[in-house]
């Protein structure tokens, strides 16, 4: 294996919690940068892994087996599709991770939103704002989690590195 094979399975496992759930990520797009799934495209790829638990309202609100796991996946994929890297930022070579803290409803409507920890580059931080904003509506969360409002926070990394 190369270099880059051994980091990534590193990697993508402490972000994922493990190797089997990052691959799945990859499978529903929650990398794909180029070619972007329609959410139909996604709904289907989840919904081809997992089977219903419940009646068809509760499946289209998300409460089926692994459901958690699948939002997590679904919104990655979903929110890495309206992710855009400013073309000055890029130009002045600026990198770094954002983390973004947001709370949603369980419609998927975004209620609060901030940087929890800046990249250190104003651009960054506001194209990270700028990717929740465009990806609103968010996709609902599952009626597991017995709550009404998700608060989550993510990274939002900019790299000028390809993997």
């Amino acid at each position: 294996m190369t270099d880059k094979n051994e980091y990534l399975k590193s990697l993508l496992p402490s972000y994922f919690g493990s190797l089997e759930t990052a691959v799945s990520a990859i499978r529903v797009g929650a990398f794909d940068f180029v070619t972007k799934p329609t959410e139909d495209h996604l709904t289907k790829s989840v919904a081809k892994r997992t089977r219903a638990t419940g009646k068809a309202d509760h499946r289209k609100r998300g409460s089926r087996k692994g459901s958690a796991q699948d939002f997590q996946l679904l919104l990655m994929a979903h929110l890495n599709r309206h992710k855009t890297y400013p073309a000055t930022a890029k130009k002045a070579k600026l990198q770094g991770t954002v983390e973004l803290q947001f709370s949603i409803d369980q419609s998927g409507q975004v209620l609060a939103a901030s940087i929890r920890t800046s990249s250190g580059h104003t651009q960054l931080d506001a194209a990270a704002l700028e990717m929740l904003r465009l990806a609103e509506p968010l996709p609902s969360f599952p009626d597991e989690f017995d709550r009404e409002v998700l608060t989550l926070a993510i990274p939002v990394e900019y790299s000028l590195i390809t993997k």
